[in-house]
């Protein structure tokens, strides 16, 4: 949620990407096979002129487009300028879910709060 909101946006050179065929637990038992999955693996440059990488594992119905002339493919990723290696793909991060649990956690705290407030302990004579 952080990176959606205060990240930063910088442009990525994809490096590599892998066929991840198997989605679940284990190789053999209980999972499953999507043959359209792949993890892709990029390197930005940040603000602070270094050079970090990341990685997305993301279903690509149509398949992975080849390199054309050797220019390499990019994307777009959002990365905390204060710690770089926490990035992901722009538009990967959905701030919604995110702000509702941050909501909900609070909520929960207040009447934690609350109810250990208005119970506490009496004194006895």
């Amino acid at each position: 949620m952080a990176i959606g909101v205060i990240g930063v946006t910088a442009t990525a050179a994809v490096t590599d990407y892998e066929r991840r065929i198997h989605v679940g637990p284990g190789q053999d038992e209980g999972n499953t096979r999507d043959p359209t999955r792949y993890e892709l693996f990029y390197r930005f440059t940040a603000a602070d002129g270094k050079e970090y990488t990341g990685s997305m594992t993301k279903s690509f119905p149509y398949g992975i487009k080849a390199e054309s002339d050797g220019v390499p493919q990019t994307l777009a990723v959002r990365y905390l300028s204060f710690m770089p290696h926490i990035n992901a793909p722009d538009g990967e991060t959905n701030i919604l879910p995110g702000i509702l649990l941050l909501g909900l956690a609070a909520l929960l705290f207040a009447l934690g709060i609350k109810g250990s407030v208005s119970i506490g302990h009496k004194k006895r004579r």
